[in-house]
């Protein structure tokens, strides 16, 4: 009897490693057999990123220069760092690559990106800036905004901001 038991458990182990190679092939198989993607399949659309930073210029201790903020007082400086790719090389794209970048406001107002390297003195990545000086008589509370970008060839994207209040530029007294 108790050598049948250990027949069945070295038959059921067998079973199990016959199904789990069985299972290996099949998948190594499937896998083989993937379709190439070509670049006429790539979005044309231009991925745009983007944050929100604390400018040096302004009332802001050198410690705050360029840290991730969203809430702004009226008299303030605020960066937007804007980065482009190109869906089909997937790299960046510098100022020879596109032609414009813009970011608007829901009330109309536009800023043209610039392309540059920071910190300036000694660049360590490169991206799109574009500024906004809240006026002194801006109303209060939550802020969408886009960026867009166009390439020198014509192709295009848009970047849009979370909807979600505690991630939208926010102007506060």
């Amino acid at each position: 009897m108790v050598q049948l038991k250990k027949f069945w458990k070295f038959i059921t182990a067998v079973a199990l490693m016959g199904t789990i190679a069985a299972v290996t092939a099949a998948c190594a198989n499937s896998s083989a057999q993937s379709v190439p993607v070509t670049s006429s399949q790539v979005s044309k659309n231009l991925i745009l990123t983007s944050d929100m930073v604390v400018s040096e210029d302004g009332p802001v201790k050198p410690a705050m220069d360029c840290v991730l903020n969203n809430v702004y007082k009226p008299g303030e400086k605020v960066v937007f760092r804007i980065r482009v790719y190109d869906p089909v090389t997937g790299k960046p794209m510098d100022n020879k690559a596109l032609s414009s970048v813009t970011v608007s406001l829901p009330d109309g107002q536009t800023f043209t990106g610039r392309y540059s390297g920071e910190p300036e003195e000694s660049p360590t990545d490169y991206f799109w800036t574009a500024t906004w000086v809240i006026p002194d008589n801006y109303p209060t509370g939550t802020i969408s905004y886009t960026a867009t970008a166009t390439a020198v060839d014509g192709r295009t994207g848009k970047f849009d901001n979370f909807n979600v209040q505690p991630s939208l530029l926010t102007v506060v007294q």
